[in-house]
């Protein structure tokens, strides 16, 4: 019996092994509730008897929880412009330092690497002591062509503002930041923005690149603003 309520568990359910694109848990949040379930005396096996997956997607989603706050927000069940993957992120929870791991998703975003560009850049990494920039390169290299992406990481300063948004779900947080950006912003509506607790990511093409330099580092503070705005 699953230490979790009734709703949280068909949640999970519904969340895991399915194509749906409107799963109600992002893979965090399913990582989370593994976890507590876990903690609360719940075993790995009776987790992926009741979620119908193999105990290691079990161990999987807990790796993500190794991963810094401020990459939690961005991790989804597929790619997008904003987004990294849940397979991805697994791969990039296999580095030990945080640095590391921050300086790999900002790679991830910028160049939209695949997966199995990711795993590379970690087995490169791990294997000859390459700091993970250089590995990057030596991955894009492979490629016939080299697309650049924009990648905008901002932070909210704002307690009022961190503390609504730690009770919304994920999905709820993308949404605002969608709002904010076609009504505020909306030379940038192309973009892939991601909205977590403390942190916001936009990310673009050449033309969002060139838009944002000529706000003259005022996006931050006015998404800020903005949010804080529309939670009041």
């Amino acid at each position: 019996m699953l230490e979790l309520p009734s709703e949280v568990v068909q949640k999970l359910i519904l969340s895991v092994g399915t194509h749906r694109g409107d799963r109600p848990f992002s893979p965090v949040e399913v990582a989370e509730n593994v976890e507590k379930a876990i903690s609360s005396g719940s075993s790995i096996r009776e987790l992926a008897a009741v979620m119908d997956v193999d105990p290691a997607m079990i161990t999987r989603f807990r790796r993500l929880l190794k991963l810094p706050q401020n990459v939690l927000y961005q991790i989804d069940w597929g790619q997008g412009v904003s987004l990294v993957s849940f397979t991805v992120a697994t791969e990039v929870a296999r580095l030990e330092s945080e640095k590391e791991q921050l300086e790999l998703v900002r790679h991830i975003l910028a160049h939209r690497l695949s997966k199995d560009e990711v795993r590379q850049i970690v087995q490169i990494h791990l294997r000859s002591k390459k700091v993970i920039g250089e590995a990057v390169k030596d991955i894009l290299g492979m490629r016939p062509q080299i697309e650049k992406r924009y990648v905008v990481i901002g932070t909210i300063t704002s307690s009022k503002v961190r503390e609504a948004l730690q009770a919304m779900t994920q999905q709820q947080r993308d949404n605002l930041l969608k709002k904010i950006i076609a009504f505020r912003y909306p030379e940038l509506a192309n973009s892939g923005g991601k909205l977590g607790i403390d942190t916001f990511t936009l990310v673009g093409n050449g033309e969002f690149g060139n838009t944002v330099q000529k706000m003259a580092g005022g996006l931050e503070e006015s998404v800020s603003a903005w949010l804080e705005r529309e939670i009041s």
